[in-house]
């Protein structure tokens, strides 16, 4: 990326499955040093054991993945062990995603954020890539 002040995230309605990791699917893949990322939406609609029905909600689940990969990839955050805050790095499920927080704390900088949207169908995976797009097993 030319601009050291932009970041890419990618959303996609497919599976994603981390090659590289001991997961049967993942909600988004970060690639850090090209500050980017990609937010799978494909299992944010599962709904657990005792979860209320209003909670199961894709939009608020990608807002969630979203807004981690903003503080992480713009802001340089660090990932939190605090179940509660939306920069949580422990996320392996649906339960995990509806606890944490859905904001950032403020910005201590006054610098703003041109935010752009890039939706594409054609599959533009890098041959380096480590996770894999996929409709179920069959992939």
């Amino acid at each position: 990326m030319q601009n050291p002040s932009s970041i890419l995230i990618g959303i996609t309605s497919e599976d994603m499955y981390p090659l590289s990791e001991d997961r049967q699917f993942c909600f988004d893949w970060r690639a850090g040093e090209m500050r980017s990322a990609v937010v799978s939406t494909a299992r944010m609609n599962l709904q657990y054991e005792g979860e209320p029905i209003a909670v199961a909600n894709v939009t608020a689940h990608s807002e969630k993945v979203v807004a981690q990969d903003i503080g992480i990839l713009y802001d340089h955050k660090n990932a939190s062990g605090n179940p509660r805050s939306v920069l949580f790095n422990g996320i392996l499920g649906i339960a995990e995603l509806d606890l944490v927080g859905g904001i950032l704390a403020a910005r201590t900088t006054s610098r703003s954020a041109p935010v752009q949207a890039c939706c594409q169908s054609e599959d533009r995976r890098s041959p380096s890539a480590t996770a894999h797009l996929g409709r179920g097993a069959g992939g």
